[in-house]
């Protein structure tokens, strides 16, 4: 329902606040815009980081 990530969120927050956390880091798919209007409005901001990646799943060309 509506409403259930903010309040899921909420609790990790405080929950990682009380344990000393220096902050929390959640990844999100760059075309899920929804998702990530939402991460907005509860105070995530995107970082100046790039993530990379290497799949073992998926084999890599050889170009």
């Amino acid at each position: 329902g509506q409403g259930v990530f903010s309040r899921l969120y909420r609790h990790v927050e405080a929950a990682a606040r009380k344990q000393g956390a220096r902050g929390l880091r959640l990844y999100v798919d760059t075309d899920n815009k929804q998702a990530a209007d939402i991460y907005a409005k509860l105070g995530v901001h995107q970082s100046q980081y790039q993530m990379m990646e290497v799949d073992f799943v998926i084999p890599r060309s050889r170009d």
